[in-house]
């Protein structure tokens, strides 16, 4: 779930930043599965990003929520974030 609020209305690129980032996320939670790789989804985030210029926007683990999450086990609890984009 994105915690991003608009207060009024976005601009054009405020708003595509938005859907970028819903995109991307909604793209990584499709791979969560059991015994799937962090580095993986971690890849899938990544790539939808550096496929919309925004490559320079990746920092930190976008994967969060399990100590040592890899590969993920049956009904673990996980967080698919991603960095601010502009």
């Amino acid at each position: 779930m994105c915690r991003t609020v608009c207060v009024g209305t976005p601009t054009a690129e405020r708003q595509a930043a938005y859907e970028l980032y819903l995109r991307a996320q909604q793209t990584t939670v499709v791979g969560v599965k059991a015994r799937a790789g962090v580095a993986d989804l971690e890849q899938i985030l990544h790539g939808a990003l550096k496929d919309a210029s925004h490559g320079d926007h990746i920092f930190g683990p976008p994967i969060h929520g399990e100590k040592d999450p890899d590969p993920l086990r049956a009904n673990v609890v996980i967080a698919v974030a991603l960095p601010s984009l502009p």
